[in-house]
């Protein structure tokens, strides 16, 4: 059995049963008139995305017929959406998938450790419309991280080290906010290359990053990514917002995504009678050159609205609490389970903790909840999952150092 793999009993996905379908299937419409009749149209990707969601495991639109010969049983199950925005049957089976190949074939037996990377809310936006900027940035915060460790790998006379590491992208928050942010799986040591030729690369597992070193890496992420945003044209020479972020095409000539999402970022309604107001609750700048990184213990830092977490590691025996961490960093945005209708027909969201305020849960109207999922679809040939170092398919180390390599 494949080493993340378990025994389960197929039972076929329903969406129809779920409150989110129901409320998609019972609003879409509306939803898309108003904006069309506000001269704000929903793009044709993010509609169509919304559609194939309503086609996602109904048999009307398609199946395929399986039989199990041992067990004598046949069975249907209909085709997927494949949606990359909100769809918790999709991103589900994506997440399984993703779990057990990274852990079957890919992350070699080593301690790994998880950095989660948050964003400045102006910069939350701009990463979310902008996927080259996001790519940028992902590259400084990796670049950042990596030479952490370099520089132990030299301090225990390794040369020409080798870091790995995954970033998983998450797009949302827990409030199904725009909260664009970067979950990274990092191996907590190095590779070192043979000395001789054909060799496999030799793994050297280093000591993890203090209170100290984490302020350290947030505080050089901060600097590199301002100084990437003067140069480009989104901070003044002041360190003041520019309004007026380079976007990927689906955002240049849309109002539509561009307001929902820079609401979204705000917790905050873009469309109809409420907007501009916050998100209902239940309960109750990038700063200064100067400033210094704020060490809030436990391995996390903050610096300029930049905040750095790196308390989870994981040892390297313990395979099974890292396949659970990487269900974590590749989970759905969406958990229908917590979605609830009220008995004046708006929604509740539980949220999965009570924010510092109070705050157990959100109200939304159906509207509003179409709202939030439209930014939650992320621009096309957006890359959910980012390889880089030994990791990255163009690593000439990679076949030598990934899991299914050591047999």
């Amino acid at each position: 059995m494949a080493e993340a793999a378990k025994q389960f009993i197929f039972r076929r996905h329903r969406p129809e049963e779920s409150l989110l379908y129901q409320t998609v299937a019972g609003h879409l419409e509306t939803f898309l008139a108003d904006r069309a009749s506000e001269g704000r149209p929903v793009p044709e990707r993010v509609e169509k995305e919304f559609r194939e969601y309503l086609k996602c495991g109904i048999l009307q639109y398609g199946f395929v017929r399986i039989f199990c010969p041992a067990k004598h049983h046949e069975t249907v199950t209909a085709f997927s959406c494949k949606g990359r925005g909100f769809c918790s049957s999709c991103f589900g089976k994506r997440m399984s998938e993703t779990m057990v190949h990274l852990v079957d074939e890919i992350l070699p037996v080593a301690p790994y450790r998880q950095f989660v990377l948050t964003f400045p809310f102006a910069l939350r936006f701009w990463l979310a419309a902008n996927n080259k900027l996001l790519s940028k940035v992902n590259k400084i915060t990796i670049a950042e991280i990596a030479k952490f460790y370099i520089k132990q790998a030299e301090a225990n006379g390794l040369d020409a080290a080798l870091p790995g590491a995954i970033t998983f992208v998450q797009r949302s928050g827990s409030a199904l906010n725009a909260n664009l942010h970067l979950h990274i799986l990092q191996l907590e040591g190095v590779f070192s290359p043979p000395e001789i030729n054909g060799e496999k690369p030799l793994q050297h597992a280093l000591s993890g990053p203090t209170d100290e070193d984490v302020a350290t890496i947030v505080e050089k992420i901060a600097k590199r990514v301002v100084k990437l945003l003067r140069r480009r044209g989104y901070l003044d020479s002041e360190g003041e917002f520019v309004m007026r972020p380079d976007v990927d095409d689906m955002f240049k000539d849309n109002a539509t995504i561009e307001l929902a999402l820079g609401a979204s970022v705000q917790g905050k309604i873009a469309f109809g009678p409420r907007a501009g107001q916050y998100v209902r609750k239940i309960g109750k700048g990038f700063g200064y050159d100067e400033e210094a990184p704020l060490v809030k213990g436990n391995r996390c830092a903050a610096i300029n609205g930049f905040n750095l977490q790196a308390a989870t590691r994981i040892s390297a025996a313990d395979r099974d609490r890292l396949a659970t961490l990487i269900a974590y960093m590749a989970r759905p945005p969406v958990a229908n389970d917590r979605l609830s209708l009220m008995d004046n027909g708006d929604l509740k969201y539980t949220l999965k903790r009570r924010f510092s305020d109070g705050t157990q849960a959100i109200l939304l109207s159906p509207s509003e909840l179409l709202e939030k999922l439209c930014a939650m679809v992320p621009p096309a040939k957006a890359h959910q999952v980012i390889y880089t170092g030994v990791f990255s398919s163009h690593s000439k180390w990679r076949p030598l150092v990934v899991k299914k390599s050591q047999g």
